[in-house]
């Protein structure tokens, strides 16, 4: 197929076509995550006047959502699932993820040094069970808490570098 065939024009706009119809698709999805207590982002869509211009005109994603994330350093080293010290990762206390109106996405849990992470994904949930525990840090403080094994945990090193919070 040649570039400026006649062919190519009748891709190019069945291609537009196609765009301007997935959006009842993409905003189906969004309302199905607004309704979940998600904030979500519509990137606007910018169409290619024609088939040569469309690498100018590529998306950002049909839709973004916020998600939460919690974050734990640890006190102990590991850098794989081999070398984590624990049989299960504590994820967090059961009133934490039981009471949340937004369900964190995942918990992050870095080693000591901060250059790996153990990933505990929400959707592991149904992998998770409870169990009570004293916090060794605190006075006679007793809570129940989610354990996740760690076959279904990602474990994954971690890049140097900071965000300047502003």
């Amino acid at each position: 197929m040649m570039i400026g065939s006649k062919t190519t024009m009748d891709d190019h706009s069945l291609f537009l076509k196609h765009l301007r119809e997935s959006s009842a698709a993409v905003n189906k999805i969004a309302y199905f995550f607004k309704q979940k207590g998600f904030q979500i982002k519509i990137p606007s869509i910018k169409e290619a006047p024609s088939y040569q211009e469309r690498m100018d005109y590529t998306d950002d994603g049909d839709l973004w959502i916020k998600a939460k994330i919690e974050v734990k350093q640890l006190s102990k080293e590991f850098t794989e699932r081999e070398t984590y010290p624990y049989k299960d990762i504590i994820v967090c206390a059961k009133h934490a993820w039981d009471n949340a109106a937004i369900k964190p996405h995942s918990y992050w849990l870095l080693s000591k040094k901060g250059d790996y992470a153990a990933v505990v994904h929400g959707t592991s949930f149904n992998k998770w069970y409870v169990n009570k525990i004293v916090d060794r840090r605190y006075e006679s403080h007793a809570q129940y808490v989610y354990f996740c094994p760690t076959e279904y945990v990602e474990f994954t090193p971690i890049k140097e570098g900071t965000l300047n919070a502003s």
